[in-house]
């Protein structure tokens, strides 16, 4: 838990640094979306997943292990129940950080494109998301 939480004070810290200068921002979010697809693509590879439905087992564990509770289908529908980072992050922040979940979903599922419609840190229960297999391998 301290450790998760030092992240968040970093990110937070780091994202409002960028947010403040737009540019800096659309730079930060191309540089940790791919970085997070390379580490996708990896634990595809080192994991050994082959189908859509073992691409989201795997991505399910891997956020449990930050302590995030998610849930998809095969029909690209995400739910996060949820996130230590809601507290942590506004929801500024939280637009910026999603660059990690959309590359690291894109490198595990092989091209699905990870797009959220609602957050916890905008005041809702869950967040809420879809992946877009347009252009995905299968």
């Amino acid at each position: 838990r301290e450790l998760l939480d030092r992240y968040a004070l970093f990110t937070t810290t780091r994202a409002a640094r960028a947010l403040a200068d737009r540019s800096d921002a659309d730079a930060a979010a191309g540089h940790m979306w791919s970085n997070a697809y390379v580490l996708g693509k990896s634990l595809r590879r080192r994991l050994g997943v082959r189908t859509r439905a073992e691409a989201l087992r795997a991505a399910r564990v891997a956020y449990r292990m930050i302590a995030i509770d998610l849930k998809a289908d095969e029909r690209g529908d995400v739910v996060v129940d949820r996130c230590p980072f809601a507290a942590w992050y506004s929801p500024q922040v939280c637009r910026l950080m999603v660059s990690l979940d959309a590359g690291l979903i894109a490198g595990l599922t092989n091209g699905g494109r990870l797009g959220f419609s609602e957050r916890i840190t905008e005041g809702k229960p869950q967040c809420l998301a879809k992946i877009s297999w347009e252009g995905a391998a299968p």
